[in-house]
């Protein structure tokens, strides 16, 4: 189930999904986005986000996600994306387990952004944010050392 969530991110209440992860619809994702209340993680592999992604979002490929080092970002939502929903969902799912707080899925992953009229780029491109933000380098892994 998708439900749309409180215009301003908050701490969702656990909603009913196969993974029993929180999640969020494309337009309420896109809203976030563009008020900067959110940072948008892509959990798809290197090749899949030169091809496409949506602008902003930072990458974190699954195949090197470890939730025990992903920092912990109080301050804001923390929106995890895939191509359908189903990779996101697990490391959600992994970053719930470990304490994380604030964790969304995009429902339906970057095919329902993308219908939902949102934009996508190809240009790799390490998104202007602070420092303390999960800022991930090319291939790099998606820790502190990905500072």
């Amino acid at each position: 189930m998708t439900v749309q969530l409180a215009a301003r991110p908050a701490a969702p209440e656990s909603l009913s999904n196969p993974l029993d992860v929180p999640e969020a619809d494309a337009l309420t994702v896109r809203r976030w986005l563009e008020a900067g209340e959110i940072v948008l993680v892509d959990v798809r592999e290197t090749s899949e986000y030169e091809q496409e992604h949506i602008p902003g979002a930072v990458l974190c490929p699954l195949s090197v996600f470890d939730p025990d080092v992903f920092p912990k970002i109080p301050e804001k939502m923390v929106v995890l994306h895939c191509a359908i929903g189903r990779r996101s969902a697990a490391a959600a799912k992994q970053l719930l387990g470990t304490g994380h707080t604030r964790i969304i899925n995009l429902a339906g992953g970057i095919k329902a952004w993308k219908e939902a009229g949102g934009p996508t780029e190809t240009q790799f491109i390490v998104p202007d944010i602070p420092k303390k933000l999960p800022l991930l380098k090319k291939d790099g892994p998606c820790g502190p050392e990905g500072l």
